[in-house]
């Protein structure tokens, strides 16, 4: 729609505001190229002037008119709680402890100490099992994604469900395929980075054993077509069940964590 496309503009300076893009409603057909017919590339019949006129932002992988939208509802929440913040209400402290860089430097790793000593006293398989059931609603992720949202098959009904999780790099091609080297190279090198920040002991040597667990998590991962198949991906069944359906790892720790 034209108003998404408009808003798709840049906005000019981080957490700048601008008034809200509106105009003609319903589809956008300047994006369009009738050059092609739509029976033969409808993608480029439908985008095709969008696709050639618009330009990519610097700080972005990719843009759309959903992703320029976001942009500009992210700015005009900063500057809400900016003007929140010199009204010294609940929310505007709460931001502006957040954007205190000097109590943050000030604090080093110390807020972080605890979570880290946990991580430290892992021993066991069942310890990780237990910390990972507790990742998923706190700082940090596990192997397993775990939420509770409506059963697909049955939307009065709400289910846990789990899924697969684990990875720091955005899919399991990063860890797969020989032209993510590069990338892959350097997200070691980003964790041996905070590892050392942390004070970690043997940083490089934790970062190659956190770089070769997720390897190992990405080839037991699903690609990312699988995972939107509907079919593949629903799995009912009892929690009882998973142990069976998914040995090696200890479930009940897990669920009671």
């Amino acid at each position: 729609a034209p108003a998404a496309a408009e808003a798709g503009k840049r906005l000019e300076g981080a957490g700048k505001t601008s008034p809200v893009a509106t105009g003609p409603w319903g589809f956008d057909v300047s994006g369009m190229d009738t050059d092609f017919r739509p029976g033969e590339n409808w993608y480029e019949y439908t985008n095709g002037k969008w696709l050639k006129t618009t330009e990519l932002p610097s700080d972005q992988t990719s843009w759309t008119p959903f992703v320029a939208l976001s942009d500009q509802a992210t700015a005009q929440v900063r500057d809400l709680l900016e003007k929140q913040s010199k009204l010294d209400t609940l929310i505007g402290r709460f931001y502006a402890s957040f954007m205190d860089e000097e109590k943050v430097e000030e604090l080093g790793v110390q807020p972080l100490k605890s979570k880290l000593q946990q991580i430290s006293d892992l021993s066991t398989p069942s310890d990780f099992a237990a910390f990972a059931g507790r990742t998923n609603f706190g700082l940090g992720s596990s192997p397993f994604s775990f939420s509770v949202s409506a059963d697909p098959k049955d939307p009065d009904m709400n289910v846990a469900q789990l899924g697969q999780d684990g990875l720091g790099l955005p899919d399991r091609d990063y860890y797969l395929q020989d032209h993510f080297a590069e990338q892959k190279q350097a997200y070691k090198e980003y964790m041996e980075k905070l590892l050392n920040l942390a004070g970690w002991p043997d940083a490089s040597g934790a970062a190659a054993k956190v770089l070769e667990l997720e390897d190992q998590i990405a080839k037991l991962s699903w690609t990312n077509e699988d995972r939107r198949d509907p079919i593949k991906t629903y799995n009912k069944m009892a929690v009882s069940d998973l142990p069976s359906k998914a040995p090696g790892f200890d479930w009940n720790a897990f669920m009671e964590a």
